[in-house]
């Protein structure tokens, strides 16, 4: 796993996944694998997502598998954007803007509506 206050632990995974990533945009056919290994820490971390939903009483109202896209997408953005700029995104940034998600979820309570 990569720390985005780091961006190390794998850098080198961490740009053949990006260029992976790339390939396999440009070639559909191997969208399937990319996804296959994408499955299983993404299921993860929509079983984190869905107790911390539980935690704030948002299980039921908001989808655990939206949330986690939300989540992933602001995590390879900002370490995407570190990576760039390292003073440009401060070290608990995501953490924050989890904070900021999570009390959004729980601000709009049960009209967030979910999937």
């Amino acid at each position: 796993m990569t720390d985005l206050t780091t961006g190390r632990s794998s850098s080198r995974r961490s740009t053949n996944r990006a260029e992976f990533w790339l390939y396999a945009v440009r070639n559909p056919e191997r969208t399937d694998a990319l996804l296959g290994q994408l499955r299983k820490p993404r299921a993860g971390m929509e079983r984190l997502m869905g107790d911390a939903l539980e935690r704030i009483g948002e299980r039921d109202n908001v989808s655990a598998e939206d949330v986690t896209t939300i989540a992933l997408a602001l995590f390879q953005g900002l370490l995407r954007q570190r990576r760039l700029d390292p003073a440009g995104v401060p070290e608990k940034l995501f953490g924050q803007a989890m904070r900021w998600l999570s009390a959004g979820i729980a601000a709009s309570g049960s009209n967030s509506g979910g999937r």
